[in-house]
């Protein structure tokens, strides 16, 4: 009795202390994780978000003390970040060993699954193995297993310029760009380049190689590159071989070559060209005004000891004051400027002239060379001193269509004008005058006048207000052959127009009346006010409504009576309105509509519908009397019977 007590504790001990270290380690006849990597054969793979087909390898050890184990089949529980190619169970994913794995030994499973493109790179995602073997001379054993799995990204480097061609003949600064595109970092990265056979381009690196060191996912490294090229190399395109090294992800040392393409520019002919030249310049006759010179040098090479003089013309404008000015050296693209002084005389009114300057300068071999340079001089007229024109036009036009408009000019000087030119301009927003704008009579007597005919557009925006057409007027007083020139504004309304529409017009029957209804639109862009509508026809009354203001696309309703004397009614429909100048205005609509049957199949005067209403109410009246006067006798006849 007592040896089963003892053996039955020591049994219990002995559970209690593997139920224990299953707690604190590993058992020791089981199978252990040993790791996981992407990859096969202890080959490592790059592995990133999106890829499909990655291969997932966890190596597992046998730490039975005695067993070997065979038959080994792993289900992969995978989390939502991956998904096996499985489509019927794409969260479990199966591998399978076939060899016998003796105790002691090691064994892998390689999974294939894709990687979901949201997943994280870097980040610990968890799995878990469910692992089912049969044990060599027993039965089958299981078990579940944690499985870290871990995405290491892929690094994608790219090479690239801030440019894409070089000046020859120079050194260009040019920038070098190497950024990573990838998900994965890059460590270790340097970059060289390689001479190729023929080139003709120099490259030179602060360091060569340079080496960057670690690029994250998204990082970019720069640096300056100097790159020369001939100047006979001009037109053609340059490749420059670059070599990128680094090491990837997981570790691997990766190297592949570049090639960026560069455009050597033609090169530039070196050429001086000096000029001057000036904003407009505008004197008024027989006064001065001051201006700026600009002296610039609009070639690609440096002119030296520039001087700039004025030339001899015989022209009654010029310049006054200093007429040579030394500038010194100027640059390509180089500008200077200089104040002088144009004066004109009284006789140099109305016209242009063109002032000449002599600019003479040396080149780089000190050969002076010289140039010629043109400034256009306008001078004003002398303005009269009373206007000899009497200009007017009509008050106001119509806006929405083409107008014509009418301008009267009438010569009051005592002479004859010769050559009169007249040109319009608009000067309000919204006015345009189409086709010419300029016209032209060879002559006018004193108190003769002219008429000018333009077709004038004025935008519906602007109606309702006023406008002004700008005249410049240029005629020769044949009395002193003297040109005069005058500017005048003539102003006008720009007046909105109303087009009114009638619609839905039909005949119809309202208590054994005929009424005739409709609808009147305006159609236009200006309101008709105290508006009223009149019928009028030899089937009706004249009879009147007033209606007031009619807005622009607001339908005013109307009923009129009417009598028909027959199946169809005609008639005329007068509307008169006033626009907003108070200008009376009077519409016409004739019209011509197929009158409605009555009830009873009687159409035409009134005196039959009313005949018919009045033998109704007779009727009606005798019979509340005849009950009135039952009630009232049996009432009577009740009573006596009481008595």
């Amino acid at each position: 009795m007592r040896r089963i007590v003892a053996a039955a504790l020591t049994l219990l001990l002995t559970q209690i202390s593997l139920l224990a270290g299953g707690i604190m380690v590993a058992s020791a006849n089981d199978v252990r994780y040993l790791g996981s990597y992407w990859g096969q054969g202890g080959v490592r793979d790059e592995v990133a978000p999106g890829d499909s087909g990655a291969r997932l390898t966890v190596a597992l050890g046998n730490e039975y003390e005695e067993d070997s184990i065979s038959n080994i089949v792993g289900k992969l529980r995978l989390p939502p970040q991956f998904r096996s190619q499985n489509r019927d169970n794409p969260r479990v994913v199966e591998s399978h060993f076939l060899g016998i794995v003796p105790p002691g030994g090691a064994f892998e499973l390689t999974f294939v699954l894709d990687v979901e493109p949201s997943a994280a790179v870097g980040l610990d995602y968890q799995a878990t193995l469910e692992l089912s073997y049969r044990i060599v001379g027993a039965s089958r054993g299981s078990q579940f297993i944690p499985v870290k799995i871990n995405i290491p990204g892929r690094p994608l480097i790219k090479l690239s310029l801030n440019v894409t061609s070089v000046k020859p003949g120079l050194i260009n600064n040019v920038e070098l760009r190497v950024s990573n595109e990838g998900s994965g970092p890059a460590s270790d990265l340097r970059v060289s380049f390689t001479p190729q056979p023929g080139s003709v381009t120099a490259i030179i690196l602060p360091e060569h190689p340079w080496i960057v060191g670690t690029l994250g996912p998204g990082e970019e490294a720069r640096t300056v590159l100097q790159i020369h090229a001939p100047r006979e190399a001009g037109g053609s395109v340059t490749v420059l071989s670059a070599s990128l090294i680094y090491r990837n992800a997981i570790g691997v040392r990766v190297e592949y070559p570049a090639a960026l393409s560069l455009y050597i520019e033609r090169p530039e002919i070196e050429f001086i060209d000096v000029r001057v030249w000036a904003q407009e310049i505008r004197v008024e006759p027989g006064s001065t005004a001051e201006t700026v010179l600009y002296i610039e040098n609009i070639g690609t090479a440096p002119a030296y000891d520039v001087v700039v003089e004025a030339g001899q013309s015989p022209a009654p404008a010029g310049l006054s004051g200093a007429t040579s000015w030394s500038i010194g050296n100027l640059l390509p693209g180089e500008r200077r400027s200089i104040t002088t002084t144009v004066a004109s005389a009284q006789a140099a009114a109305n016209g242009v002239y063109q002032l000449p300057l002599i600019i003479s300068y040396k080149d780089a071999a000190g050969n002076r060379k010289s140039s010629t340079s043109i400034l256009t001089v306008l001078v004003g007229d002398i303005p009269p001193k009373a206007p000899n024109l009497l200009i007017f036009s009509q008050p106001s036009i119509r806006a929405g269509s083409p107008q014509k408009f009418y301008v009267s000019v009438e010569n009051i000087h005592s002479g004859e004008i010769r050559r009169l030119s007249i040109t319009a301009t608009p000067r309000t927003p919204g006015i345009t005058i189409l086709g010419s704008n300029n016209w032209l009579f060879e002559s006018l007597k004193p108190g003769q006048k002219a008429e000018l005919v333009m077709e004038v557009y004025a935008d519906p925006a602007v109606s309702g207000s006023s406008a002004t057409i700008y005249l410049t007027s240029t005629y020769v007083l044949a009395d002193k052959e003297e040109r005069v020139s005058e500017d005048r504004e003539i102003g006008f309304i720009v007046e909105g127009y109303v087009t009114l529409t009638i619609y839905d017009l039909k005949v119809v029957t309202i208590g054994g009346d005929y009424f005739l209804t409709g609808n009147i639109l305006n159609e236009g862009i200006s309101d008709a006010l105290f508006s009223s509508i009149t019928l009028e026809g030899a089937e009706t009354e004249a009879n009147s409504l007033f209606l007031g203001e009619i807005k622009p696309n607001a339908p005013v309703p109307f009923n009129l009576r009417v009598n028909p004397n027959g199946p169809v009614f005609r008639g005329t429909i007068l509307i008169k309105y006033k626009d907003v100048f108070r200008v009376e205005h009077l519409e016409r609509f004739s019209l011509e509509l197929t009158v409605p049957v009555r009830e009873g199949g009687q159409e035409g005067a009134q005196s039959q519908p009313l005949q018919a209403s009045s033998v109704l109410f007779v009727l009606l009246a005798a019979v509340v009397a005849g009950v009135a006067a039952l009630f009232w006798r049996s009432r009577r006849h009740a009573s006596h019977r009481h008595s």
